[in-house]
């Protein structure tokens, strides 16, 4: 009663006093791992304990996180005492508002009032809902109000967090942002369209020029820039974080004069603070935010010529591991750290465009279409026009660019400029190069330039010069004055057709007469596929594959007797064509008769035939009887594609985008082997003193070949982490053989120069490609001249040994070429075969297409009976030819065939199937006079043929002979008899396989259907006069009688009547 006293003493107080009128400040986020409020403080949902990790954030930025643990549940909850609200005049009808710094789709809240000691979960509910927006609010009710003052506030959530607690008039509204200072004259963006300040789409070509460290060669790099029409330099700042680590900070009055540089001559300045790289703390990248606002008087203004790259390659995580996967991380961390970073700019004054990098030091692309949304709404909130200023940044080295980055196979480049263009912003590629560690690590670098060419995508190479450790040896593009040109300069520079010479064009700021008819068009799709369709778009495991519907019309997909379809090597170069990927040419599916009826097929018409030329492909006519799809693999130029065809119409045509591409003559690679760990690691000793060695024995090896990977998963557990892979018998000085020992690695270091370890840092992987060959040493820094050979075999005697210090092993894999059942053949797709099969008596078959002995078990079933005439006996005296049928196991085009399965069925499909057989034909096998003949199209594309008088056909697992004028249909068989036999009166007996009930029925009385399919039904079965007994011996009158169903002696045959 007490209790109950206090609320509505507390309830008319509230009523007596006058309403807020202002928003009120209840708890803001001002540190990490502490509320900064005596009121406020975090508590564990499972147990009440601790939660002040959950008071997360950096300067500018705090917030508290409900799921500071990797479970993003309800782990973490807020509790807010009643002395916050002491004081304040709260009245029915006013707002609790929480001021949301993340949410997402699935986001929840939930206000409650403690109840005593209970934990959260067991707590007087409020409100609670969805937190998608960027605040939440709940208007208090006289009851709520009182329970607050009492008992104080508790708030929980789910996939979010706050940044601030407040209560607010019931009319409060938050103030609008003042756009007057956002518009701009400068660089822009309209979707995935990078804007000069005329409003024409500028697309970068150039490299990067490290100023901060390299300032005496500033002339060199410019003049160079200058002379090989660059139109745009990345230039690297320092804001000191590192001291004088990358050349001390860089003042205003210095970032003016490289801008005024950059005009000078004609380039487009692109400006980043390069002390960000790596790690994960958010106040390095918000440092550099404040160093821009420190600077800003040198880029407000210059908005037409410098674009402003906020930090290099902040936040290290994730790594990527030997199976091409990335590791674990905090998704909105990268995403709220740069939100705050826009944030603070922008309210600086700060409008020209922004570029931001990828996290996994700039290489892990998919935080783009991740994340990237976010951002970009963040930052269009701060201009007139509701359009966001960011352009994105990837910077394509090894791991951004192959599965196998030391084999340079499984390219990643074309997937990931896709997708982070799927967001709706301009993409630049902000560093590449041809390769790392002397092309020990190879970068995709002719994709990158070719599809940045299609795609409008600018690029800038790393770097003008002095990149000078071990694992940045390939990276320079010229000598320190720029008078000679090295191999990556080569690449990026001079390559035809997509280098800088052939693609740069300056900004029409510097040049009115530039005009847009460098841009690539981009190519309008035909729209999504229909739902029917979407389950053949797929990878074999079953999931979405990403691809372009060509945009073709209803008469362009109809290839009867025309002309065919022809498209333009420049229309799907602009799709988005590239070697890897394939046209998957899905057909519309044709009609059959089955008992009597019209009945779809589940694949194309029988008669169905094209012919596909594509720069070297050349495949004259291919029956497509069947076929789903067919896939046509991507030429890789810009010839033109051209489809004939007859009896075929295409339902559509899909360019399909793997996310790794292979190219000619290269293999995918597929997880061989796993060496299992104690404990699932390895760790090597701390300290800079090597550890002892892990033995991998040679029998782990057994299987390798030429060309394999070995794959080590590592994290750095220390500072100067070194790696070692040498041979598993003779792996130093002191156990060399003919004075020297052999290594799987070398590494370089300043003071030895060629040595057999390498330097390792952060997590990931490291990869060896196992040849024949390896290093030969005669001490860890003394190189011997020449390669060991015969390295495979003493592998897999000897194994190898890993050491090093102050890292440890998380995996140890073996990769090599996948296994593949296809044929090679030109063309591979998916057969779809509607046939009536049974698992109780024999049925015809043939069809077009051949199969090996595992293609025909997944098509058909393991326990399938195929069978084809292999023998015919003759017996003279008792007039017989006596056929022996042979089980088969691989199905061969247009042979034919008996067939049983082990459940009645009419639907079978395969995937990865050869294309190889140009046409849908009768073919047989002739026997000692007897022939057993498939059957196939009529000329006319229909699917009957005539059925030869005398013919015997398979009906119900007896041969019947046929005596009137029949037809038969495609994909069947049926037997002859030369007339030489038939001459003499031969009657043939075949003697099954499995011991059922069949037999030849010869008879020319049959079954009176005028055609004959797979399992058309009949309406009588007649005799003439041959000797026919029951089982029990008793001889019948069968003259032009019909027999009734049962099992009777004709001919001394078993022969079943049904």
């Amino acid at each position: 009663m007490k209790k109950i006293l206090g609320i509505w003493v507390l309830w008319l107080i509230c009523l007596t006093a006058s309403a807020i009128d202002q928003k009120t400040e209840i708890w803001k986020g001002s540190a990490s791992g502490s509320s900064g409020n005596n009121y406020v403080s975090g508590l564990k949902s499972a147990d009440n304990g601790d939660g002040s990790d959950a008071f997360q954030g950096s300067d500018g930025t705090y917030y508290f996180n409900t799921g500071a643990t990797d479970t993003w549940g309800w782990d973490l909850y807020m509790k807010i005492l009643p002395g916050a609200f002491s004081g304040l005049n709260l009245s029915e009808g006013d707002k609790l508002v929480v001021s949301l710094n993340y949410s997402q789709s699935g986001s929840e809240i939930s206000l409650r009032t403690p109840n005593g000691n209970a934990l959260f979960g067991n707590c007087n509910v409020l409100a609670s809902g969805a937190a998608n927006s960027s605040s939440y609010s709940f208007t208090l009710t006289s009851s709520a109000i009182a329970l607050i003052q009492e008992n104080g506030l508790l708030i929980g959530g789910y996939n979010l967090n706050w940044n601030e607690v407040s209560v607010a008039p019931g009319d409060y509204k938050e103030p609008e942002i003042n756009h007057e200072l956002y518009t701009t004259d400068g660089f822009h963006t309209d979707g995935t369209k990078l804007l000069d300040g005329n409003g024409k789409q500028f697309v970068m070509r150039g490299y990067n020029y490290s100023y901060t460290w390299q300032k005496d060669l500033w002339d060199a790099a410019f003049s160079t820039a200058a002379k090989y029409k660059c139109n745009a330099l990345r230039i690297q700042l320092s804001d000191a974080r590192n001291g004088d680590n990358l050349g001390g900070w860089t003042s205003a009055d210095e970032v003016s004069k490289l801008i005024q540089s950059c005009k000078d001559n004609h380039f487009i300045g692109v400006f980043n603070v390069q002390d960000t790289g790596g790690g994960n703390d958010p106040n390095v990248l918000l440092q550099a935010a404040d160093y821009w606002v420190s600077v800003k008087s040198a880029v407000i203004g210059q908005e037409k010529y410098c674009i402003v790259n906020i930090g290099n390659e902040w936040m290290e995580t994730p790594v990527r591991y030997c199976n091409g996967e990335w590791g674990e991380y905090q998704e909105n961390l990268w995403s709220d750290t740069y939100i705050t970073a826009v944030r603070k700019m922008r309210n600086a004054g700060i409008k020209n465009t922004l570029m931001i990098d990828c996290n996994g030091y700039g290489q892990y692309a998919d935080i783009i279409w991740k994340e990237g949304a976010r951002i970009l709404a963040e930052d269009a909130r701060h201009f007139a026009d509701g359009k966001p200023n960011i352009i994105f940044s990837i910077h394509f080295y090894e791991k951004a660019c192959y599965w196998d980055y030391e084999a340079g196979t499984g390219s990643m480049v074309a997937h990931s400029m896709d997708k982070a263009l799927s967001v709706g912003a301009p993409l630049c590629i902000g560093e590449y190069a041809y390769s790392r560690k002397s092309e020990q690590w190879k970068m995709d670098w002719e994709t990158i330039q070719d599809y940045s060419k299609t795609m409008n995508v600018g690029y800038l190479g790393w770097s003008f010069t002095g990149n000078g450790d071990a694992e940045s040896q390939g990276l320079d593009m010229f000598n320190s004055d720029g008078s000679v040109m090295y191999k990556n300069g080569e690449c990026i520079i001079n390559h035809p057709g997509d280098g800088i010479l052939a693609t740069s064009k300056t900004c029409s700021v510097y040049d009115s007469s530039v005009d847009e008819s460098h841009i690539t068009t981009p190519y309008v799709s035909g729209g999504e596929a229909s739902a029917d369709i979407k389950p053949y778009l797929v990878y074999a495991n079953g999931n979405a594959m990403e691809y372009v519907k060509l945009n073709l019309t209803a008469n362009q997909l109809v290839l009867n007797n025309n002309g065919g379809l022809t498209l333009s090597g420049s229309v799907l170069k602009r799709a988005g064509a590239l070697e890897g990927r394939f046209l998957r040419l899905v057909f519309k599916t044709g009609t059959t008769q089955m008992n009597g009826n019209t009945v779809d097929m589940y694949g194309a018409p029988y008669a169905a035939v094209i012919n596909v030329s594509y720069g070297s492909l050349q495949t004259g006519n291919r029956s497509i009887s069947e076929w789903r799809y067919l896939d046509v693999p991507c030429d890789g130029s810009d010839a033109d594609l051209v489809i004939k065809g007859q009896h075929a119409e295409l339902e559509g045509i899909y360019l399909m985008k793997p996310q790794y591409l292979y190219k000619a003559g290269q293999a995918e690679t597929e997880l061989k082997a796993t060496y299992s760990l104690v404990n699932n690691e390895y760790k090597f000793n701390s300290g800079s003193t090597w550890g002892e060695d892990l033995l991998i024995p040679g029998s782990f090896f057994q299987d390798v070949q030429e060309g394999w990977t070995l794959s080590i998963d590592y994290t750095v557990t220390g500072d100067g982490a070194q790696i070692s892979i040498k041979d598993g018998s003779h792996n130093s000085s002191e156990t060399a053989e003919n004075g020297v020992y052999y290594s799987w690695l070398t590494g370089y270091d300043s003071y030895n120069g060629t040595v057999d370890y390498s330097s390792i840092s952060g997590s990931g992987t490291w990869m060896v490609t196992l040849s024949d060959k390896a290093y030969q040493f005669k001490d860890y820094k003394t190189l011997a001249e020449g390669m060991a050979t015969g390295m495979l075999a003493h592998l897999k005697s000897e194994g190898l040994h890993v050491n090093g210090h102050d890292w440890m092993i998380t995996g140890i894999s073996l990769y090599g070429p996948k296994a593949s059942s296809e044929s090679g053949a030109e063309l591979t797709g998916r057969i779809e075969v509607r046939r009536n099969l049974s698992s109780s008596e024999w049925r015809p078959v043939s069809m077009p297409y051949t199969l090996s002995e595992e293609q025909t078990a997944q098509l058909l079933g393991s326990s399938v009976k195929l069978l084809t005439l292999t023998e015919v006996k003759r017996d003279e005296a008792n007039k017989t030819l006596s056929l022996q049928f042979g089980a088969q196991k691989a199905i061969e085009a247009n042979k034919p065939y008996l067939i049983k399965v082990a459940q009645d069925q009419d639907h079978f499909e395969l995937s990865g199937v050869s294309n190889d057989v140009a046409a849908f034909v009768p073919s047989s096998v002739s026997i000692n006079g007897v022939n057993l003949v498939s059957t196939a199209p009529a000329s006319d594309g229909g699917e009957y043929t005539s059925l030869p008088i005398g013919a015997y056909f398979l009906y119900e697992g007896v041969f019947y002979p046929n005596s009137i004028s029949r037809n038969i249909k495609a994909g069947l068989a049926y037997m002859t008899i030369s007339i030489e036999a038939q001459a003499k009166g031969y009657n043939l007996i075949w003697d099954d396989q499995d011991g059922s009930t069949t037999g030849i029925f010869g008879v020319h009385g049959n079954p009176g259907a005028s055609s004959m399919g797979e399992n058309d039904k009949h309406s009588s079965q007649e005799t003439n006069n041959q000797e026919v007994y029951t089982l029990q011996g008793t001889k019948l009158q069968a003259v032009g009688s019909h027999l009734p169903k049962g099992i009777y002696i004709i001919n001394k045959r078993k022969v079943v009547v049904r």
